[in-house]
């Protein structure tokens, strides 16, 4: 899902045919951040799942964004890891209820 200007990027993916989700390049440009526009994006990621049936949620976040995902009850993993030409990440995940 993307806005008309490209501002908010998100993408969905069934993980290894479990009822999860993998969230993928969400991202909120710079300039548009502190708006609101990512916590009704994960609002919304988390309704468009729920809808679907699916109840667990995972992602690849870049350190610099967990505590956004930590302040919206994501649990993150203690050890971090790189992916290749982007930096630092740890893997979220949440438990839908």
């Amino acid at each position: 899902i993307s806005s008309k200007n490209n501002d908010l990027s998100f993408f969905q993916r069934a993980f290894e045919n479990q009822k999860a989700f993998q969230l993928r390049g969400m991202a909120v440009k710079e300039s548009h951040r502190g708006k609101g526009l990512g916590y009704r994006l994960m609002q919304y990621s988390e309704a468009v799942s729920r809808n679907k049936g699916i109840y667990f949620l995972w992602a690849n976040a870049r350190i610099k964004a967990v505590n956004f995902y930590l302040r919206m009850d994501w649990v993150a993993e203690a050890e971090s890891f790189e992916v290749k030409g982007v930096g630092p990440h740890k893997r979220i995940t949440k438990k839908l209820v």
